[in-house]
């Protein structure tokens, strides 16, 4: 039994020191595969393969996903649409980054999938690739329902923001290959409702509270009934 325990310990605290490894750190390494339109892999100098979500910046699903279903309701299109766009937007990440390539990473902590958040520069002529993904008008700015994510800094949200903003003006890129779906997935999907996602669960829990208040009250007062006449007689 002790020894279960500390083998459990021992994984939990791997798993929390990988993910926090490579957090606020700046290094190099080799671009190994590009997933798609915000997704790479990379090698580092010591042979090691990481995952690096492009952060601030979200491009059109390209694979089957609830995201990609979900984006496809909101915006009532099919998903081939938006998986057309998310090609398009792999694409252009293809040309800006090639398998090979050696990219500085600059860390900005992990994601929800333990991906690790980064900025990725190339090294030449210092090109932001993130940034650059949102002037050219392939990808949208990150938002966490309608607000800044904690991964970047107030500067940095207001310059992607501004980048997007020109590239939806000049009709850059995706926007001009389909204006409406990008404003969607851009924009209308991103915005904070009442009734959003945190606000269902503490609306759900208090429901089930107060219902559960309500039976267990009723069943008292039931069974008090009950009791007393049965007591009587």
């Amino acid at each position: 039994m002790a020894k279960s325990v500390r083998t459990t310990v021992f994984l939990i605290l791997s798993f929390f020191f990988v993910l926090g490894a490579w957090a606020g750190e700046e290094f190099y390494a080799t671009v190994s595969e590009i997933v798609d339109g915000d997704t790479i892999w990379v090698q580092t100098e010591s042979g090691e393969r990481i995952k690096v979500r492009l952060v601030g910046i979200d491009t059109p699903e390209e694979h089957s996903s609830r995201k990609l279903r979900r984006d496809a309701s909101r915006c009532e299109v099919g998903t081939a649409s938006i998986e057309d766009l998310g090609e398009l937007a792999t694409v252009h990440l293809k040309e800006l980054l090639q398998e090979g390539d050696t990219v500085k990473i600059i860390s900005k902590g992990h994601g929800y999938y333990g991906r690790l958040l980064a900025y990725v520069v190339l090294p030449e002529d210092g090109t932001n690739v993130n940034y650059q993904m949102v002037e050219d008008g392939y990808a949208c700015v990150y938002t966490w329902h309608g607000k800044k994510p904690d991964s970047v800094t107030e500067e940095e949200f207001d310059k992607l923001v501004s980048l997007m903003q020109e590239a939806r003006s000049e009709r850059d890129g995706l926007w001009e290959e389909n204006f409406q779906l990008m404003n969607c997935l851009c924009s209308a999907t991103k915005k904070k409702t009442w009734m959003g996602g945190r606000f269902r669960f503490w609306l759900l829990r208090w429901f089930l509270v107060i219902l559960f208040g309500s039976v267990s009250a009723l069943f008292k007062f039931v069974f008090s009934k009950v009791k007393r006449v049965i007591f009587k007689k």
